[in-house]
């Protein structure tokens, strides 16, 4: 993909929204072959007032290390991670967006920040979707994981972790 180069910043609270929406057009873009659409309506429920307050409670925790990649005037995708943890929480591109660098600026992003805090190893929970971008990246799959939604059933996934260079 051509186009205006990406550029990364911290997110701020007033990215929230912009974040909810790729959330949303990112899970609901997954083939269907990886997870059955009722799996995806509890994973990324459409925007609304809940979910903008929900994003910027994440944002306001102060639990995560936050970063938005735009790409022009709009939030191509966004990350979250514990840094202090070593755990990517997130990482979501607007499927409009994806094949240009977004995701692996973002990747880059948090495990500069996950090295930062004294982490040799960075680990996530891989969407099914998801497994061939980290394996890409150099993260190995160490088995059978799960996540829980919002509505209390699990999103199936699989554990994946990568050495931190210094």
């Amino acid at each position: 993909m051509s186009g205006p180069a990406v550029i990364l910043r911290e997110a701020r609270v007033d990215d929230a929204e912009a974040m909810v929406a790729v959330h949303y057009a990112s899970v609901r873009a997954i083939d269907r072959e990886h997870y059955p659409r009722t799996v995806l309506a509890a994973w990324s429920p459409e925007p609304d007032a809940r979910r903008m307050d929900w994003m910027r409670g994440l944002l306001e925790s102060g639990r995560f290390a936050a970063f938005v990649a735009e790409r022009g005037e709009d939030v191509a995708g966004f990350a979250l991670c514990e840094a202090s943890e070593g755990f990517l929480q997130a990482l979501y591109v607007h499927p409009d967006r994806t094949g240009g660098g977004v995701g692996r600026s973002l990747l880059a992003a948090c495990e500069k920040a996950m090295r930062e805090h004294g982490n040799s190893t960075a680990r996530v929970l891989a969407s099914r979707n998801a497994v061939g971008f980290y394996r890409a990246a150099g993260y190995r799959e160490l088995g059978a994981a799960s996540q829980p939604l919002a509505d209390g059933s699990l999103l199936a996934c699989v554990e994946m972790s990568r050495a931190l260079r210094a």
